[in-house]
């Protein structure tokens, strides 16, 4: 039997769906500004003896995806001091006191691999990109995925200082001053001209193309942001040494 339900991401369709949580574990206070070490009680049979105040209260619960149906166990926390202290003292869900509980999924077995971004990529192209990357998890039109990587590109050449009119024009420029290599100028082209395909067929483009072209962007913007400034930060350790 269900005992509480949860939206969350599966972390193995990606799909956003409700969860319901069965096999509910014995509750357990925990001190939320100490979790190292925590300072962990468990209530099941008694109330917390050694400490004052019911910092928290924190529980695990199984379900299986709606979607896909493989199994995810929840680490969920309360997230209201005095439904917290409720939760606790009465050792189960069921409390006489029946609070309305807040609760915020703490982690999830196997977890959510987060969407990827960096502070070294231009600020104009992080929300899209994150964007975007939840457009695949959501399955969306493919069109849109490709479209919004191209877009994304665009902003990304000139921000390199890429010449030129076009994308195309810019990423060759790019590939002549050794900003990006051969192989990534051929992939990026790819990338703009079915982005371009995308934006007068909205059927153009799958599932798995739009997969292959978020991880080329962002091996594109590791290559081209992220290893300079990394590269920097070591020189300038080396020179401090």
């Amino acid at each position: 039997m269900a005992i509480l339900q949860i939206q969350h991401r599966c972390p193995h369709c990606k799909e956003l769906k409700d969860f319901s949580l069965s096999e509910i574990s014995e509750v357990r206070t925990v001190d939320v500004g100490k979790r190292t070490p925590p300072l962990w009680n468990w209530t099941s049979d008694h109330p917390p003896k050694r400490t004052t105040t019911a910092h928290g209260a924190e529980f695990c619960g199984l379900s299986r995806c709606p979607h896909c149906g493989n199994p995810v166990m929840f680490v969920v926390e309360t997230t209201d001091v005095q439904a917290k202290a409720a939760l606790a003292m009465s050792g189960s869900y069921g409390a006489k006191e029946r609070a309305i509980y807040a609760f915020e999924v703490v982690q999830t077995y196997p977890t959510v691999e987060p969407h990827r971004s960096h502070p070294a990529w231009p600020e104009r192209i992080r929300k899209p990109f994150i964007d975007v990357q939840q457009m695949v998890d959501a399955r969306m039109s493919p069109s849109l995925i490709l479209t919004t990587c191209r877009s994304v590109l665009e902003v990304a050449t000139k921000e390199l200082g890429g010449e030129g009119k076009t994308p195309f024009e810019r990423i060759n420029d790019l590939a002549r001053k050794g900003t990006v290599t051969g192989s990534v100028r051929d992939w990026a082209d790819e990338v703009r001209k079915r982005g371009n395909a995308a934006v007068h067929e909205l059927e153009a483009g799958t599932d798995a193309e739009a997969r292959d072209y978020v991880a080329f962007i962002k091996l594109f913007l590791r290559v081209a942001f992220e290893l300079p400034e990394e590269i920097k930060g070591l020189r300038a350790r080396n020179e401090a040494q």
